[in-house]
């Protein structure tokens, strides 16, 4: 199971038509169908059910949906906090200093930098 496949039935079970999804998802319907093949394969349920020219979710598809927004949620969940902590990573200096006489200068010119970049957290030790 890929999350490529979740988001793929996410999207067809919310249309109720494999054309309209494809397009939606931007993927062929031929793409489509194969990637929803092969989640029910892995399954080893069916996931839809024909309904004239329109496709409807069985009731282990019902099911499956829910599970299937729950494990899409938290992935984009976990995808934020990564962001989150490169971001904060990026925006961290953290200055390691050992006393000497150029300390006193290597601090002078840290003041003028973080005068220039304010949203940059930083860190001294020595």
């Amino acid at each position: 199971m890929e999350i490529k496949q979740l988001k793929y039935f996410i999207e067809t079970a919310r249309q109720e038509h494999m054309t309209e999804a494809a397009l939606s998802l931007n993927v062929a319907q031929s793409a489509l169908s194969r990637q929803i093949g092969l989640l029910e394969e892995d399954l080893g349920v069916k996931l839809f059910k024909r309904v004239g020219r329109n496709i409807k979710l069985t009731d282990e598809g019902k099911i499956f949906f829910e599970d299937a927004l729950t494990i899409i949620e938290s992935v984009e969940k976990s995808r934020e906090k990564l962001n989150e902590e490169v971001i904060q990573k990026r925006h961290t200096l953290n200055i390691h200093l050992t006393r000497s006489d150029m300390t006193s200068k290597v601090l002078q010119s840290l003041n003028q930098f973080l005068r220039q970049e304010a949203d940059i957290e930083f860190n001294i030790h020595t």
